[in-house]
């Protein structure tokens, strides 16, 4: 009951941020969503917030959403290859997006039916997430090239993935909680603008890349990796197997 109450709580969210003002969202030429504002924020401090302490106990939705997220977030990488609207063309990247959440509706059903596939998933994205972190320490970026960025972060998706379907409790709770932690500073990003989210984004960007990581930053990160540890710590405490009688 409670996860069902949860979805429909996030779908509700989602549909404010899509029809508020405020949130200020726009598509780069790569199909990237680009998103600040007030109700912005607020979804990913409170989706954060769910993931870093309730991460384990509500896996179903996590492994929904991470489905989601994936087939969505693929899908609309494939249509801006294949036909990137231009900057005038603003219905078309509506359309997109609409399709691709749809599309990611699919994902996430999908997921959750195939438990171990959504497991995967959620590793990969945990693992994506961990090397996206590392990545926005250095402002030059720890490996210059590209392609080696790119297979950097696919090994560590690719290693998540396989460790969590291994050892599925310790892992949910780790990852879930750095997932999270991180959704929520950037969601604090929104109200504060530290920069923390645009550097996050340009680890992956050559247009936008961050020339120079600053104090606040470098504060939000530290704080990502302390938040990341309270949830951790959290959810171990919650989640204890009870005594055998």
């Amino acid at each position: 009951m409670l996860q069902k109450q949860l979805l429909l709580c996030l779908f509700s969210l989602a549909a404010a941020l899509a029809q508020t003002d405020d949130t200020k969202i726009k598509f780069n030429e790569n199909g990237s969503i680009e998103a600040s504002g007030a109700v912005a924020g607020a979804v990913l401090i409170v989706v954060g917030l769910l993931f870093t302490f309730f991460g384990r106990k509500l896996i179903k939705v996590i492994i929904f959403l991470s489905g989601w997220a994936f087939v969505a977030a693929l899908s609309l990488t494939v249509m801006y290859k294949v036909r990137a609207p231009t900057d005038t063309e603003e219905k078309r990247a509506l359309i997109y997006l609409i399709c691709s959440m749809a599309l990611g509706l699919i994902g996430g059903i999908v997921a959750v039916a195939l438990y171990k596939v959504g497991l995967f998933l959620v590793g990969a994205l945990g693992g994506f997430a961990i090397g996206s972190y590392i990545l926005t320490w250095s402002s030059v970026g720890i490996f210059k090239e590209k392609w080696a960025q790119i297979t950097f972060v696919c090994v560590l998706a690719l290693l998540a993935g396989i460790i969590i379907l291994v050892i599925e409790k310790p892992v949910v709770i780790m990852l879930t909680s750095l997932q999270g932690s991180y959704s929520f500073f950037v969601g604090v990003d929104c109200f504060t603008k530290t920069g923390f989210k645009d550097a996050m984004v340009s680890v992956f960007s050559d247009l936008n890349r961050i020339d120079d990581i600053n104090k606040k930053i470098y504060i939000m990160l530290g704080g990502t990796a302390l938040f990341a540890l309270i949830g951790i710590i959290v959810q171990f405490s919650t989640n204890r197997s009870p005594p055998r009688k």
